[in-house]
C-alpha cells in the first residue's frame, strides 16, 4: 500500500494506494506555490498479516513557470489636463501609467512594457506625446487647443512572456485654452482720404481684427488718445469728434489702434496697428494751362525718354492732378506724366517717329483734379534725321562694264544709280570718281552716269579700276558715303 508520508504542505496532491500513482488534487501556482520544488516522502506499507514492513522514498516535484496572467491596471480609464502652452519636455512626466499597472506573474512574465498604440484613432502613432520604458507619458510636441482640443491615448501594456499578454489603457487628454494668439489686424495697411467738409459724428474708417483664440471678444482703443478722432470699442469705427480745416489745420493724421483680448490665462494681448487719414481740400478752384498753346520740335532720333516740353497749370486748390493726352497720339508716340502743377510731356515709344512717314504731331492734353478739367494743345515739329546711307541699285557693291578703245569722248560707260530712303537734302545724292580713272572716265553727279573722258589705248592700258562714291547731302548729322567699284574693260 502506497501513502503520502509528508512535504504536500499545499494539499495539492494524493497517491492511488493500490498503484502509486501521484495524483494531482488542485490546481498548482508557481506564483502562490508554498514551495518549489515540492518534496514529497512516498510510503510503501506491505500486508503481512503479522509483521508489516515499510520502505519510504522522495519525489521532487518543480513547478514549471507560465506567463498565465494578464497586466492589470488600476484603472483602465485615465484623464488629466494639458494646457497648450505647456513646453516639450524629456524629462517632466504628464502621466505614469506604469505606476498603476502590475502583473502576478513573476519572473520576465511580469516585467512590463508600455507603448502608445494609436491617437485619436490613428494606429502607429504617438504624436504629440512620449512614453518610456516605466510607462511615463511626457510631451514629445506643442499642442494647439484651436487645432485639437482634446486626446484619445490608447496605451498598450504588455508582459514579457512568451507569448506576451496585454492589456489596453485608455488615456483622455483635455487641452485647456490659452491665450497663445495676439489680435491681428485684417487688410494693412490702412489709409483712408476724408474731405474736410466730413461732418463732426461721421465714421471715416472701420479697422477689423481677429484673434485665434476660441471666444476671445477684441476690445479696440486709440492710444494715445486724440481730441479729433475717437473709436466705437466694439466694432473698429473710428469717429471724426471735430471738424476738420485743410487750410489751417493738420492734412495727414496718423492714429494708432490698439486691439486688446480678453485672454485670462496668462491674460490679455494686444497688438497695434495705424491709421493714416489724409484731409482732402473741397474742391472749389478749376485748373487752367499757361499757356493754352504750346510748340516745341524734336529730331526723329530721339531715344525714348525724351522730354518733349513741360506744360503748367494753375489752380487755387492744392490737389493732385491727372494728365491724359486725350487725341493726337494715334501713333502712340508719346506719353505724359505728372500729379503736381507740371505734367511732362516725353517721348515713350520712338518707333513710329519717322520724318519720313510724319513731320508734326498735334496733341490735345488734358488736366483734370477729379472734378474740372482744362486742355491745352501741343504742336510738335518732327526734324529729319540723316539715317539713312546711299544704297546702290540692287545692292550693287561691284560692276563690270566693256568700252571701245575708239569711243568717243562722252560716250557712255555704266550707271551706277543709288538711292537714299532720307528726305530732303539728306536724301540728295552726288556721285564721284574716288580713284582708278586715269583721267579717261568721269561721272555725272547728279546722275551717276559713268562716261569716256579721254582717248582710250587698249594697248597700253586694257582695264580700269574705278571707284566710285554716292554720298548724300545730310547735314544732320553729316554726310553718308558708299562705293561701288565698277570694272572697265577696253576692246578694240
Amino acid at each position: 500500500m502506497y501513502s503520502l508520508a509528508s512535504g504536500d504542505v499545499d494539499n495539492l496532491f494524493s497517491i492511488d494506494p493500490s498503484s502509486g500513482d501521484i495524483i494531482l488534487v488542485d490546481t498548482l501556482d508557481f506564483e502562490t506555490a508554498s514551495v518549489n520544488p515540492y518534496d514529497l516522502v512516498i510510503r510503501a506499507t506491505d500486508q503481512d498479516p503479522t509483521t508489516k514492513r515499510t520502505g519510504s522514498t522522495t519525489v521532487r516535484l518543480t513547478i514549471v513557470d507560465q506567463n498565465d496572467n494578464t497586466p492589470t491596471c488600476t484603472s483602465m480609464l485615465q484623464t488629466f489636463q494639458l494646457p497648450e502652452l505647456t513646453q516639450t519636455s524629456s524629462t517632466v512626466t504628464l502621466l505614469n501609467i506604469g505606476a498603476t499597472c502590475s502583473d502576478a506573474d513573476s519572473g520576465v512574465n511580469g516585467q512590463l512594457g508600455f507603448n502608445i498604440y494609436s491617437v485619436n484613432g490613428a494606429v502607429g502613432t504617438s504624436a504629440p506625446f512620449s512614453i518610456d520604458a516605466s510607462g511615463a507619458i511626457r510631451l514629445a510636441s506643442l499642442v494647439d487647443y484651436e487645432l485639437e482640443p482634446a486626446y484619445v491615448v490608447k496605451v498598450r501594456v504588455y508582459d514579457a512572456g512568451t507569448p506576451a499578454r496585454t492589456a489596453t489603457v485608455t488615456v483622455e487628454v483635455e487641452v485647456t485654452n490659452n491665450n497663445d494668439n495676439v489680435p491681428v489686424f485684417t487688410s494693412t495697411p490702412y489709409s483712408a482720404n476724408v474731405i474736410e467738409t466730413t461732418s463732426v459724428g461721421s465714421t471715416v474708417f472701420t479697422v477689423t481684427a481677429s484673434d485665434d483664440d476660441e471666444a476671445d471678444t477684441i476690445t479696440f482703443t486709440i492710444n494715445p488718445p486724440m481730441n479729433e478722432f475717437a473709436i466705437d470699442p466694439s466694432n473698429g469705427k473710428i469717429i471724426l469728434t471735430e471738424a476738420l480745416d485743410f487750410d489751417t489745420a493738420p492734412t495727414v493724421y496718423e492714429i494708432i489702434v490698439v486691439a486688446t483680448d480678453n485672454g485670462l490665462v496668462p491674460g490679455p494681448s494686444s497688438s497695434s496697428a495705424t491709421v493714416t487719414i489724409r484731409v482732402t481740400d473741397f474742391n472749389d478752384g478749376t485748373p487752367e494751362f499757361h499757356p493754352a498753346v504750346y510748340a516745341a520740335s524734336l529730331s526723329e532720333n530721339v531715344a525714348d525718354g525724351f522730354t518733349v516740353t513741360t506744360l503748367t497749370i494753375t489752380d487755387i486748390d492744392s490737389t493732385a492732378f491727372t494728365y491724359n493726352i486725350v487725341s493726337g497720339n494715334n501713333l502712340n508716340v508719346f506719353g505724359v506724366s505728372g500729379t503736381g502743377l507740371n505734367g511732362v510731356i516725353t517721348v515713350v515709344d520712338r518707333t513710329n517717329l519717322d520724318y519720313e512717314t510724319t513731320t508734326d504731331f498735334s496733341l490735345v492734353v488734358s488736366v483734370t483734379d477729379g472734378s474740372n478739367t482744362a486742355s491745352a494743345t501741343i504742336e510738335i515739329t518732327v526734324l529729319p534725321y540723316n539715317e539713312h546711307s546711299p544704297v546702290f541699285a540692287g545692292g550693287l557693291n561691284a560692276a563690270t562694264a566693256t568700252i571701245a578703245e575708239n569711243a568717243a569722248i562722252g560716250a557712255s560707260v555704266y550707271d551706277v544709280d543709288a538711292t537714299d530712303t532720307d528726305v530732303g537734302r539728306d536724301g540728295v545724292i552726288v556721285y564721284s570718281i574716288v580713284s582708278g580713272s586715269g583721267g579717261k572716265f568721269a561721272v555725272n553727279p547728279s546722275t551717276g552716269l559713268v562716261t569716256v573722258a579721254g582717248t582710250l589705248d587698249v594697248e597700253s592700258t586694257p582695264t580700269y579700276t574705278l571707284v566710285v562714291a554716292a554720298t548724300d547731302r545730310g547735314t544732320s548729322p553729316g554726310k553718308y558715303l558708299n562705293a561701288c567699284v565698277l570694272f572697265i574693260l577696253c576692246y578694240l
